[in-house]
């Protein structure tokens, strides 16, 4: 029965994953004008909770 459990929680989200079309691409930055675009943003806010969490 465990590993029927762990044949199915790996198996789902795989099939999922596959009906979906793969839908898994990576992108860098790149330069459009005077800024990067694409790829994540960090606003500052997240970036200074993150030092303060640190910090503490």
């Amino acid at each position: 029965m465990r590993e029927f459990a762990l044949a199915l929680l790996l198996a789902l989200p795989l099939f999922a994953f596959w009906v979906a079309g793969a839908p898994l691409s990576w992108q860098g930055p790149q330069l459009k004008g005077f800024n990067f675009q694409g790829c994540i943003t960090v606003i500052p806010e997240i970036t200074a909770l993150l030092i303060a969490l640190g910090i503490y």
